[in-house]
């Protein structure tokens, strides 16, 4: 990509973080003391954040957070979101980790959209206004108000589509391995759209099997098996 291109693409990416300090004005100056919430999963958030991270009072901290025996930590396992918020509020704190997320989740998934439309169309004006609209869209916002960080960050979603384009044109181990990755992180940061990614892998395979018919073979099955 030209240098010209890469300062455009960047520039992008600065409209669209510009775009969620507005969306969010005036909580960055109350980082630490205001949660960017409605009803919602909001405090339980950051009280399971606090609860997976080392405290000075060591192993009876779980005893704190759950007096009762009741969980202390997340039902189901979705890492790649865990490790990103974990991240954050060891650098921050929990209630400013929380805000920073839903800062970054907005713009990171405008972004990648459109650097998948961009990829597809070769259309900068199309493909940041594609950006703007799913990386910003009400129900988007709504979940992230809610406390339901999984729907807040879904840069993977059109990073996952931008890899099912790419292999259907290279077919190597790469772009089939890259698939495979785009796949995994989505399914890791949020299990609800990992579960409807599959039906996205799986029309790419019936779309080139019922299309090509030369690409039925040995090596098509291996690409998609990653």
């Amino acid at each position: 990509m030209p240098a010209v291109s890469v300062r455009k693409t960047m520039f992008c990416f600065a409209v669209y973080l510009l775009v969620s300090v507005l969306l969010v004005w005036p909580l960055q100056f109350h980082l630490n003391s205001t949660l960017f919430r409605g009803y919602g999963d909001a405090y339980g958030d950051v009280w399971s954040m606090w609860i997976n991270i080392p405290k000075p009072m060591g192993p009876h901290a779980s005893r704190i957070a759950a007096p009762f025996e009741s969980s202390a930590g997340p039902v189901t396992g979705q890492p790649v979101l865990e490790a990103l918020v974990i991240s954050l509020a060891k650098l921050v704190g929990e209630v400013a980790g929380y805000n920073l997320f839903v800062i970054l989740a907005l713009p990171l998934t405008a972004f990648a959209t459109y650097l998948f439309l961009y990829w597809v169309f070769r259309q900068e004006a199309a493909a940041f206004f594609g950006g703007l609209i799913f990386g910003f869209c009400p129900a988007t916002v709504m979940h992230a108000a809610a406390g339901h960080l999984g729907f807040a960050l879904n840069a993977f979603i059109p990073l996952l589509l931008l890899a099912l384009f790419y292999n259907r044109v290279q077919r190597s181990w790469t772009s089939g391995s890259l698939a495979g990755a785009a796949y995994a992180l989505l399914t890791l940061t949020c299990l609800y759209w990992g579960y409807f990614g599959i039906y996205a892998v799986l029309y790419f395979i019936a779309w080139d099997y019922f299309k090509f018919e030369t690409r039925r073979t040995l090596p098509f099955w291996l690409n998609y098996s990653l």
